[in-house]
Parts: structure tokens; sequence; C-alpha cells
């Protein structure tokens, strides 16, 4: 069986199903986001890549407090002058994992660039 879609890093089908991806920011109030069907390989080397700076959550429920960017360690002010990322993972045959990380403006700026994250519209609640 081969892949219905291509994976996002190399384009091609692959033999068996991908896996998944979503990377979410909120920058200057800002919602971004976009979700990435990957192979396993590329999907294993993109958590490897940034594993100093997304720390996965645990069924605690607790985010930690964050004093510096996790990729420059540039002092962070306060919401809305950084980034919140929320990662998650969907891999086969495995439970969803979550990761959770604080960017600089700048840092954050460069993830959005780096995933091509499209920014979302402005959260409605419903009547």
């Amino acid at each position: 069986m081969v892949s219905v879609y291509p994976c996002d890093v190399h384009g091609a089908r692959i033999r068996g199903a991908l896996e998944g991806l979503r990377v979410s920011l909120v920058l200057k109030s800002v919602s971004y986001s976009r979700r990435l069907r990957l192979c396993p390989t590329d999907l294993d080397e993109l958590l490897k890549t940034h594993s100093q700076e997304w720390l996965e959550l645990t069924d605690d429920g607790l985010v930690p407090e964050y004093t510096v960017c996790c990729s420059c360690e540039k002092p962070l002010g306060k919401f809305p002058n950084r980034g919140d990322a929320y990662v998650y993972v969907w891999r086969r045959r495995s439970p969803q994992q979550e990761f959770y990380a604080v960017y600089c403006i700048g840092c954050g700026d460069r993830l959005i660039r780096d995933f091509r994250l499209e920014e979302q519209p402005p959260y409605q609640p419903r009547a």
C-alpha cells in the first residue's frame, strides 16, 4: 500500500501510511498554524532538530514557566510580546504527543517562515 498524499518534506508518496504533525503559534495576539503529513523518517528528524526547544507535555497538564526564549535564550517579555507554540504529533499505533515552547518575537517569526505557518482567523465564540 502506498500513501495517498506525499510527504510534506520531500514531496513523494511512501510505502505505508504517513504520520502527522501540527505546529500552532500565538504571536502578538495572532494565531498561526499548519498541519504536515510526514513520513516516519522525516518526522523523527524534525523532532530531533527541535528536541532542545520543544518540551513534551505530560498527563499532569502543567505548562512550564519560561523566562527565556527556547531557541535563542533571549529574555522573554509578557504575553503578547512572546510566542507560545503548541506542537501535536500523531504516529501510527501510538498515542498523540503534545509539546510546548515559548519563543521571542524574532524566533517566533522564524518558526512561521520555517514551517510556512498560516494565519488563522480570530476566534469567534458561538452565540
